[in-house]
């Protein structure tokens, strides 16, 4: 792939998949999506695990604090978890919803590094799993 290949492409990565990979390139966009779909599926009950303990340590009203009883999943953090997504996807535009996600996501950031500092020097004989 010379240089002006690459300048003139719409997209880089398909351009580059079909000169090195071939015809294998016409399952790259399956695996991307079953990467895609298997990483929100872990952001999905991951933020609702945090739903869970939150309402565990009283954060959050109780209602989030229940699990499944067969599944062990927590039913109420799901449902808050979907809730919150089919709202981003309310104003049916995929740079919206990008713009919408980033934010969520650098705050959720945020707001763990600035509890982390205040834990640490607010709780200074607390115990910690790493010093």
């Amino acid at each position: 792939m010379n240089k002006a290949a690459l300048l003139s492409s719409n997209a880089v990565a398909v351009t580059w998949g079909e000169a090195v990979l071939g015809p294998v390139v016409r399952i790259l966009p399956i695996l991307i999506s079953i990467s895609a779909l298997g990483s929100a599926n872990g952001s999905l009950f991951g933020a609702a695990r945090y739903c869970m303990v939150s309402a565990q340590y009283g954060y959050l009203p109780e209602v989030f604090a229940c699990i499944h009883a067969r599944r062990l999943t927590p039913v109420s953090g799901v449902v808050l978890q979907g809730t919150i997504a089919i709202a981003f996807c309310l104003p049916s535009n995929v740079d919206g919803l990008i713009d919408f996600f980033s934010f969520a996501a650098w705050m959720f950031y945020a707001l763990t590094f600035t509890a982390t500092l205040c834990c640490k020097f607010t709780k200074k004989s607390a115990e910690r799993v790493i010093s």
